[in-house]
């Protein structure tokens, strides 16, 4: 866990200080919503959204990850050529980043997390970082799927709450514990996880309902997405599982579960699909093909190179930064 937080934070800083060599690039993006805290780095504001897409409209080739996909194939993939990515498919993606992009005339991929459209929920990493953050009592416990306990300590203050990212070791009680809580989670089925965050809301008081900025997408957004000649919809699992952590019936399921559920939920065939956590073992892209799925994404962070497989498309997260900022980490 800490060898992967330091190569975390490495990239980190490497990536905001222009480290990135000039290529063509796919770019990662979650959530577009003004937070309290944020430590995956996962959130841009909509006013630094709409600056980062007028900067790359202004430098780079900006395509659909299709055409990207198609041409890197080919072998003519521009050097500035750039694709859009969300992943987990968060209702601001319809309703905040989408308008973006079609005012900016520019095309992007979301790939949905098929088991949480249409869910009134948090997404758990989210729900997590809440109650830890807000809850008034210095411990927090589970009872099911087994009894564990973590101490939580003071509150942090909302500077440090603000400012706070995991990768950075920095650590006060309460960041702590959201990082044993979230590796503990993290590791269980979903059935079990479920209950387990049912403990946390129940105790914290913190409701298992999200407020609109970090909601799933409804299926009215998702169908509404379908219909924009601008936007793709991809698969992202059913329920967001690390997919190197599974056996190869398991990823089977989710790979393939979620490709036929989107299928049905828009009425189109599904072409693309993301590791979530970037997490894949050496079957996972064979199983993606199996599914029917042209090429996948990753988290691995850098520009595309020819030899890149399709279905081990490397991918670049885009931070909380303006449009200057953005050309300078991707310099075209």
């Amino acid at each position: 866990m800490l060898r992967n937080l330091f190569f975390r934070a490495f990239r980190r800083v490497g990536r905001q200080f222009g480290v990135y060599r000039p290529g063509p690039v796919i770019l990662m993006y979650h959530r577009i919503a003004e937070v309290e805290g944020d430590p995956w780095d996962i959130c841009v504001s909509p006013t630094n959204f709409s600056s980062q897409l007028k900067a790359l409209k202004l430098r780079r080739q900006v395509i659909s990850l299709t055409d990207f996909c198609r041409r890197h194939a080919e072998g003519s993939l521009a050097a500035n050529a750039a694709a859009i990515t969300f992943d987990d498919g968060y209702a601001c993606n319809a309703a905040v980043a989408a308008p973006l992009l079609i005012e900016n005339d520019l095309p992007a991929t979301i790939f949905l997390c098929s088991g949480m459209i249409g869910s009134a929920n948090w997404f758990w990493w989210d729900a997590l970082e809440e109650i830890v953050m807000r809850h008034s009592d210095t411990v927090v416990r589970i009872t099911s799927p087994e009894r564990r306990e973590w101490a939580l300590g003071e509150r942090d203050t909302e500077l440090q709450r603000r400012k706070w990212r995991a990768s950075v070791q920095r650590w006060t009680a309460r960041q702590r514990a959201y990082l044993a809580i979230w590796t503990y989670l993290r590791a269980l089925n979903d059935a079990d996880r479920r209950m387990a965050m049912a403990d946390l809301h129940a105790q914290s008081g913190v409701p298992e309902q999200a407020p609109a900025n970090a909601a799933p997408m409804s299926v009215q957004q998702a169908r509404w997405l379908a219909d924009q000649p601008l936007i793709e919809l991809g698969a992202h699992t059913i329920t967001h599982p690390a997919l190197a952590d599974c056996t190869p019936a398991m990823q089977r399921q989710e790979i393939g579960g979620s490709v036929e559920d989107c299928r049905r939920l828009i009425g189109q065939n599904i072409r693309s699909f993301a590791y979530p956590y970037g997490s894949y073992g050496p079957e996972t892209p064979a199983l993606a093909a199996e599914a029917g799925l042209e090429f996948a994404c990753t988290t691995r962070a850098d520009r595309v190179r020819p030899g890149d497989s399709l279905l081990e498309m490397p991918r670049c997260q885009v931070f909380n930064l303006g449009g200057k900022e953005i050309l300078k980490t991707f310099p075209s």
